[in-house]
């Protein structure tokens, strides 16, 4: 059985000010683009689900080509109840698919499930 790592493993980041163009400019010559679509996927997923380095959330986005495929789960704190999702659809619309996801697992793990989080 697959079981997908916490979202955002694996990937580096170079935190900058906004606005900075010398500084994108610079980090545009080594910018991943699958790679930022992914993360970019992995975070929406965790965002709508209001997830923490604390709550038992996995997510894995992987891209080929113009495509991307997502597999996401969620576990109860307990570890007795699990629910997983997978998406695909296109690699631009990364953040879409994420967001998508976590509404799909929301809906199927029901209201109570996130209650054991707080």
């Amino acid at each position: 059985k697959y079981f997908p790592p916490a979202p955002g493993q694996g990937a580096i980041c170079i935190e900058s000010r906004i606005g900075d163009g010398d500084v994108e400019k610079m980090l545009a010559a080594i910018h991943d683009v699958p790679t930022g679509q992914a993360l970019a996927c992995e975070r929406a997923f965790l965002a709508a689900l209001d997830g923490s380095c604390r709550t038992p959330i996995a997510g894995h986005a992987t891209i080929s080509g113009e495509s991307l495929s997502f597999a996401g789960l969620i576990i109860s704190p307990d570890g007795t109840a699990s629910h997983e999702v997978r998406l695909d659809g296109p690699a631009r619309d990364a953040a879409r698919i994420g967001a998508e996801a976590a509404k799909a697992v929301r809906a199927r793990a029901g209201v109570t499930f996130f209650d054991s989080w707080a």
